[in-house]
């Protein structure tokens, strides 16, 4: 028997009247995720726009992504495949009402209803709760489902797709075999709505798959026809996934490499790694990350002074928790604890998140309303008056209702002022939307102004760009490299519109090499103090100055040595302002040197004796470039040119490149273009291939 209630329980509420209620439940919760969506949070992040983009592009380009792959099964995130079914999703509402943060996030927040819907439903069919219809606003009571919920994530909607699954599967399970279907379509759809939903649809269809095993095989044994159309559904679902995998081999391994992981590190040692995650599962699972305040995740993921679900529901999970646990053969109790590792068994590789593990709001949804059915059949047991049930539910839906609505007026009241000092890159990341609107205020009013953007508070910069701009417009658009203006002594192209952050606009006034004009905008942050300033600026005279000199300096090559091999090699490169020359050789793929402002990138070797090498293995960090290496044979001869070109969909590309003979060389020299115009050339490794051994030998 589930731990909700004995049957016939529900008493007096008649199923119209839950019906009622939950239609109110669904109502008040897309209340509380549309209402002034666009004003928290107060960010828009660069996950948020990068979908939507993705969306418009391929609409623009009659459904095939940037490399020409028609309906292309997953979409690249700047460094990463990482994105697939949501941006699908968006795919209609950007027809229809093009790019805006309202339409993305309602997008999302519909989504994000269907999942809440589905939490009553599967409640209903797996557990004969008789609350089952408060669960969405049982969601809405989680602080990181109401923030989450109102931000067009990719997580929200794998979230709302595992909800949507457990309801079909308990159906499944519990006596309606159509629902099979559904159930694998839902776990598809958390599978490929976001990254994470992988581990988390993996780990549930094999653990069901073993765990409910007598009963598939009995009753896909008694509906061939149904075996038929779910196996053939099956393969049509995995298809988009081994389409990927066929078009992009390397891109798991990518993905895996970009989360800098501690857990797939391969020079880690093992016993390190497997300790590494297991402290993550258990962080993931503990009640103290999930029931009070933290500080692990980032500002901009959280709710001040709230955790990720409020510590009044904790008692009401743990009841169902321990009531689940002893009715472990229930299928419905089995399947909600097998959901509980699911959602933190792939986060847990690369770390413990909100992002990565916010389907965990899904349990501990249907948990806590569980609980609330314990103590509901406690307080009918105490009270056996005929108003207990109807009292029970009208103090349910109050305080649900009632702690909903505080929650979000907290967060619409103060949410901007909670973290005062953490507006900028590594926080909140505040003002897309309002530096934008200006910004394009500004080149509405003027055909002729250009403007010079700060990168030093966002991420991904590009992707507002596509996201508020029209094609025309952000073509005038240009970011500042503030880091390098201050090494080059350079500045904006003359009569630039410059934005700046309030803290760089200080830093560069004290500066004598610039001259700022006051500013023509100052926007504020959300605690009213300056934010981001429009302005005109130049070099003055001392400037100029230190730039003709620094010029001349940077364009002279830098002398040293490196160990090759365990041998000491003369090499002369062009300067850098990231790493160090000796990273190029250190056999770390994970390692980065860039260019401080040189376009090709020199590294001449010279080698104390005669050494022979077949070539060269290259690793760059990103995909157009063009390589070219001049050996110098030893005791003179011409030299051995070769010359290759990259144009890798791999944002890690690498390039082997083999010389004509493998001959003693004195030199090797390696010239690195971007062919994209940038003056940063960045290049993670650089290998010698060995000469085969003579013949004979």
């Amino acid at each position: 028997m589930p731990p909700a209630a004995e049957e016939g329980e529900q008493g007096q509420i008649s199923p119209r009247a839950e019906n009622a209620l939950f239609a109110l439940a669904l109502a008040l919760t897309l209340a509380l995720l549309t209402y002034r969506v666009a004003d928290f949070p107060i960010y828009f992040f660069c996950d948020e726009a990068t979908p939507v983009n993705l969306a418009a592009d391929l609409i623009e380009n009659g459904f095939r992504a940037s490399d020409g792959v028609l309906f292309p099964p997953y979409f690249q995130n700047v460094d990463k495949y990482s994105l697939s079914l949501n941006v699908y999703v968006h795919v209609l509402p950007v027809a229809l009402f093009g790019r805006s943060v309202v339409v993305a996030r309602v997008t999302s927040a519909l989504i994000a209803l269907l999942g809440a819907a589905a939490a009553g439903l599967a409640l209903r069919a797996g557990f004969r709760s008789c609350l089952w219809w408060t669960a969405p606003l049982v969601l809405a009571a989680m602080p990181a489902f109401l923030l989450h919920g109102r931000t067009a994530f990719e997580t929200v909607m794998s979230t709302a797709f595992l909800a949507v699954f457990l309801w079909a599967y308990l159906h499944y399970r519990l006596g309606a075999p159509r629902f099979l279907l559904l159930a694998l379509a839902a776990g598809a759809a958390t599978f490929y709505a976001y990254a994470n939903g992988q581990g988390i649809a993996v780990f549930l269809a094999v653990a069901l798959l073993l765990a409910d095993a007598p009963y598939h095989a009995r009753t896909l044994r008694a509906r061939p026809g149904l075996a038929a159309s779910a196996a053939l559904l099956a393969l049509l679902l995995a298809a988009p996934y081994v389409r990927f995998r066929v078009l992009h081999p390397n891109a798991v391994e990518v993905h895996l490499k970009t989360l800098e992981s501690a857990v797939t590190h391969s020079r880690r040692p093992a016993s390190e790694r497997v300790r590494t995650y297991l402290g993550n599962l258990v962080q993931g699972l503990s009640p103290t990350y999930w029931f009070l305040p933290n500080e692990v995740d980032l500002e901009r993921h959280r709710m001040k002074g709230h955790g990720h679900a409020p510590a009044w529901l904790l008692p009401f999970a743990a009841a169902a928790l321990v009531a689940s646990l002893r009715r472990i053969r229930s299928p419905g109790s089995r399947t909600l604890l097998l959901a509980v590792p699911a959602v933190v068994f792939s986060p847990a590789i690369a770390g413990i998140e909100i992002t990565r593990v916010l389907a965990m709001v899904v349990p501990i949804a249907l948990l806590s309303v569980l609980g609330m059915d314990l103590l509901a059949g406690l307080a009918r047991r105490l009270l056996p008056w005929r108003g207990t049930t109807r009292a029970t539910a009208a103090v349910a839906i109050a305080g649900l209702a009632g702690w909903c609505t505080w929650l979000l007026g907290d967060a619409l009241g103060n949410g901007p002022s909670w973290f005062p000092n953490a507006y900028g890159l590594y926080s909140l990341q505040y003002g897309q939307r309002q530096v934008f609107g200006a910004i394009r205020k500004e080149l509405l009013a003027d055909p002729d102004v250009r403007v010079g953007l700060s990168p030093n508070w966002t991420n991904n910069g590009d992707a507002f760009k596509a996201f508020f701009l029209e094609p025309d417009l952000a073509g005038r658009v240009s970011f500042l490299d503030l880091e390098g203006m201050r090494a080059s002594h350079a500045a904006p192209p003359e009569d630039a519109l410059v934005v700046l952050m309030q803290v760089e606009r200080e830093e560069l006034a004290r500066d004598p090499r610039f001259q700022l004009d006051p500013p023509s905008l100052v926007l504020p942050y959300p605690d009213g103090r300056p934010g981001f300033a429009f302005l005109r600026m130049r070099l003055t005279e001392v400037g100029k100055a230190a730039m003709v000199k620094t010029e001349a300096e940077r364009a002279l090559p830098v002398d040293g040595t490196v160990q090759i091999g365990g041998e000491e090699v003369a090499v002369r490169y062009s300067r850098l302002d990231m790493g160090a020359i000796q990273e190029l050789f250190d056999g770390e793929p994970e390692t980065l040197v860039r260019t401080a402002d040189a376009d090709p990138f020199l590294v001449e070797l010279a080698f104390l004796a005669p050494r022979r090498c077949a070539g060269v293995v290259v690793r760059l960090w990103w995909t157009c470039y063009d390589v070219t290496v001049t050996a110098l044979p030893a005791g003179g001869g011409a030299p051995l040119t070769v010359r290759r070109e990259v144009r890798a969909v791999d944002p890690d590309p690498v390039l082997t490149v083999r010389l004509p003979s493998a001959v003693p060389l004195e030199k090797l020299r390696l010239e690195i273009s971007n062919h994209e115009g940038d003056r940063h050339v960045h290049v993670r490794e650089v290998e010698l291939l060995p000469a085969p051994a003579p013949e004979g030998r």
